[in-house]
């Protein structure tokens, strides 16, 4: 005889998060140990108060799916042409799996 499943019963325990690299932890660990000094001076210097910066400057990005199912992405690239990246839908899982490995890779 069959029984009724629910979806709980189906759900696959997900697996505890990987640890940081240990250069993103140290640099995490160095960030929450020392707080940013105050400020040399009333108005902020970004270069005298650079300790206190954490989040540098990076060119935007932007990622959508193009006419075809396909993923973009693509990024500024100051006065050139913007750099674009294609992944295919058959490949949009690998390439975030190993994306996310790599990410957890040290």
């Amino acid at each position: 005889m069959n029984k009724l499943v629910t979806s709980v019963q189906l759900e696959l325990e997900r697996p505890l998060p990987k640890p940081l690299g240990s250069s993103a932890q140290q640099i995490v660990d160095r960030v929450l140990a020392k707080a940013c000094p105050k400020p040399k001076s009333d108005s902020f210097d970004w270069e005298a108060d650079a300790d206190c910066v954490i989040l540098k400057e990076q060119p935007a990005t932007a990622i959508y799916h193009g006419s075809g199912g396909h993923i973009v992405i693509r990024q500024t690239n100051g006065h050139e042409e913007d750099v674009t990246i294609l992944i295919t839908p058959e490949n949009a899982n690998t390439f975030m799996d190993s994306v996310a490995e790599f990410l957890r890779r040290e």
